[in-house]
């Protein structure tokens, strides 16, 4: 018969629990992007909500493949999560004027 001392399970541990995932969000109000310029660290989710009456498609100036919405209409919201760093520009098809960027750190 073989024993196996120490192999029982401790009722001290605890269940691991991974941290919750950083986010950060943008406004679009009145033809622009709100903050135009936002840092945040690898991993974090950016969410764009658009809160004009006219629709908003948010293009990519650095060729960061699936950074791109679709057309947003008001009240609708598209999100993208920053895995790298770097500076990432973009600006809306539709109004070229409308720009920003993302500093991923």
């Amino acid at each position: 018969m073989v024993f196996f001392a120490g192999a029982s399970c401790s009722k001290n541990s605890s269940p691991s629990t991974s941290a919750p995932t950083p986010t950060s969000s943008v406004s679009i109000k009145n033809s622009a992007f709100d903050p135009q310029s936002l840092s945040v660290s690898s991993g974090t989710v950016v969410s764009w909500e658009n809160f004009d009456n006219t629709a908003h498609q948010i293009v990519n100036d650095s060729n960061l493949a699936g950074f791109e919405s679709g057309v947003l209409d008001q009240g609708a919201t598209f999100s993208f999560t920053f895995n790298q760093a770097g500076i990432f520009r973009y600006h809306c098809s539709l109004h070229p004027e409308m720009t920003g960027e993302v500093i991923v750190k």
